[in-house]
C-alpha cells in the first residue's frame, strides 16, 4: 500500500501598491498594503486653489477628503485642484479722506507692496455719499491690507474678501449702507388754538400725482 501525503504552504499574500500625483497642492498616504488592508490620502491645497476630486486613469473614484479605500490592484490616484475665483476688498472712504487712496496689502502668495500701496480702484458708486474704492486679487494672494492716503490710514486690517471696510469694521455692502444712510429728515406743522376747542385733530394725506 501506497500513502499519499499532499503538502500546502501558505501562500505569500498579495500586495497592492498606491502611488499618488497633485498638481497645484500635495497628497500624503500613498503605501503598499497587503491585500484587505486599506489606504488614506488626504489632499492639502495650495493657496488660492481648492481640492475637486480623487481620479484614477481620468476616471472620478471619489469626492472624499480624507479619501479611505481598499485596494484591489496597484494604482496612481491623482488629487485634482481647481483655481479659487479672484477676491475683491472694498474701502468706504467715510471720512472723505482728499488726494489719492491707496491699498497696502501683504502676507499671501503674491508679493506685498511698498508701502503706501498701490493706487486703489475707485467705484462708479457711492455709499452714503461716500466715494467707494477697491483692489481685486487673485484668491490667497493677500492676507493683509492697510486702506491710506499716504498720511491717514486704517489699522493694520486681516484680508477679508468681498466686505466692505467703513470707520471700524468689515461690512457687507447692505449693512454698509445701512451704517452709513442718512437720518431721515422730519418736517413739522404747527396749529395754533385760538378759537378755544381744547382739542384738535391732524388730518394728513398725500394728494395724487397727475
Amino acid at each position: 500500500n501506497i500513502t499519499l501525503v499532499a503538502n500546502f504552504k501558505e501562500a505569500a499574500a498579495k500586495a497592492y501598491t498606491i502611488t499618488t500625483s497633485a498638481t497645484n497642492g500635495t497628497v500624503e498616504g500613498a503605501a503598499t498594503v497587503v491585500e484587505g488592508e486599506s489606504v488614506t490620502l488626504t489632499a492639502t491645497a495650495n493657496p488660492g486653489y481648492k481640492f475637486v476630486n480623487w481620479t484614477i486613469g481620468g476616471v472620478e473614484v471619489s469626492t472624499d477628503n480624507p479619501y479611505t479605500f481598499v485596494p484591489t490592484e496597484d494604482a496612481t490616484v491623482v488629487a485634482n485642484f481647481e483655481q479659487l475665483p479672484p477676491e475683491t476688498v472694498y474701502f468706504v472712504n467715510a471720512a472723505d479722506w482728499t488726494g489719492t487712496i491707496n491699498i497696502y496689502a501683504w502676507g499671501g502668495t503674491a508679493p506685498g507692496t511698498e508701502w503706501p500701496g498701490n493706487p486703489a480702484h475707485k467705484e462708479d458708486y457711492q455709499i452714503g455719499g461716500h466715494d467707494v474704492y477697491s483692489l481685486t486679487a487673485a484668491a490667497g494672494a493677500y492676507a493683509n491690507v492697510i486702506f491710506n492716503n499716504g498720511g491717514n490710514k486704517t489699522p493694520d486690517l486681516v484680508w477679508t474678501a468681498g466686505k466692505y471696510y467703513v470707520k471700524d469694521g468689515w461690512y457687507t455692502k447692505e449693512e454698509a449702507e445701512a451704517k452709513l444712510a442718512k437720518p431721515v429728515e422730519y418736517e413739522s406743522v404747527y396749529f395754533v388754538d385760538n378759537q378755544g376747542w381744547g382739542k384738535a385733530n391732524i388730518y394728513t394725506w398725500t394728494p395724487e400725482v397727475g
